[in-house]
């Protein structure tokens, strides 16, 4: 029998034979995970990590241009059954804007510093190595993506990918029609026409991948992150100045 014009022994029989031996590795792994979780809320600390940005949600995400689920925080209640009292929101948020394929990108960088943060930051696409769109940092994105998921605390990634900028630029707020915008506009079309309204700040030259105690960071850097946490009205956790595990600053 042809299988997309190639032989195959494709049977109920050697199906089964095959996905038993599956079923019988992956047997210890499977359970309730509402009722073990829950169980356990008082004794244990998990761990529930998004595999997606909030924008890619199937409902709040810029559609069509999103996944088929759901992305922000409140999905762990629906998908794993999990109690919304007893969960704290670690909001994580590069220290620039990335975009990958279609959608609107107000802040968005077609020159060689978007050039710089894409080649630095090694914003390519995991599977298909596929270019990452760059842009600057977007207050009102992370305002939308705060309201959606309600964060405790900011993880701020990449910090170190911006340094060497000369001047770095944050979007405040959006301008639409005349109007300045402070979170995104609930049609997809209206934010295809936003203009973002940007402030800058002076950039750091020094090397900040072996800072471990945010006081080491330049004055500059600190300037940026006390910015963002002002602006989102969220306090800043951690800070990630490096690729490795170790290269992080607890605040």
């Amino acid at each position: 029998e042809l299988v997309y014009g190639q032989k195959s022994n494709l049977t109920v029989e050697n199906i089964y034979k095959e996905f038993v031996i599956y079923g019988q590795r992956l047997k210890q792994y499977v359970g309730d995970v509402s009722t073990i979780t829950t169980e356990k809320i008082n004794t244990k600390k998990f761990l529930f990590e998004g595999a997606h940005g909030t924008f890619l949600d199937a409902v709040f995400g810029t559609y069509p241009y999103t996944t088929a689920v759901n992305t922000i925080s409140g999905a762990v209640f629906a998908y794993v059954g999990f109690p919304p009292q007893a969960i704290n929101t670690l909001g994580i948020v590069k220290a620039y804007t990335t975009r990958v394929g279609n959608g609107p990108f107000p802040t968005e960088l077609f020159n060689q510093t978007g050039d710089k943060i894409r080649s630095v930051g090694g914003e390519f696409g995991t599977v298909s190595k596929r270019p990452r769109r760059c842009g600057w940092l977007d207050i009102p994105l992370i305002k939308t993506a705060h309201r959606l998921s309600g964060f405790n605390k900011l993880a701020i990634t990449k910090l170190d990918v911006l340094s060497g900028i000369d001047k770095i630029k944050v979007c405040t707020h959006y301008k639409l029609e005349g109007k300045l915008l402070k979170t995104l506009p609930p049609q997809i079309k209206d934010f295809y026409r936003c203009q973002p309204v940007y402030k800058i700040f002076q950039g750091w030259k020094t090397d900040i991948s072996k800072c471990r105690k945010i006081f080491q960071l330049p004055k500059a850097a600190k300037k940026y992150l006390s910015f963002i946490e002002k602006s989102i009205g969220v306090p800043i956790q951690y800070v990630f100045v490096g690729p490795g595990r170790d290269e992080t600053i607890e605040i």
